[in-house]
């Protein structure tokens, strides 16, 4: 299964496109891990973690970077092939941006 996240400000900062990435989907359990580098030049690490339950699903989203600063979270909800949620920024309660989450088989 592969994921294309997408992130849209909500502020004055741009949009964030992580891409494609590949998830591993065991039955009803989709994960994925991937490192990027952000526009800050820091190393971090991105955690998604969900479920896909009949037609719906929820998948978290967690960077970290490499000095366990937490960069973002984001909880998106909607169906097993598009979801939608907000992007939390370090320990702000405020979202930041609008996230999106496009799921394909592979």
């Amino acid at each position: 299964m592969s994921a294309t996240p997408t992130c849209h400000p909500q502020s004055s900062r741009g949009r964030l496109l992580l891409g494609p990435r590949s998830l591993r989907q065991e039955g009803d359990r989709i994960t994925g891990l991937y490192n990027f580098t952000d526009h800050f030049k820091h190393q971090n690490s991105v955690m998604f973690s969900g479920v896909l339950s009949g037609q719906s699903a929820r998948v978290d989203v967690t960077a970290v970077r490499t000095d366990g600063s937490p960069n973002f979270t984001a909880v998106m909800t909607g169906s097993r092939v598009s979801m939608t949620g907000p992007m939390m920024s370090g320990m702000s309660r405020q979202p930041v941006r609008s996230c999106m989450l496009v799921l394909n088989a592979t």
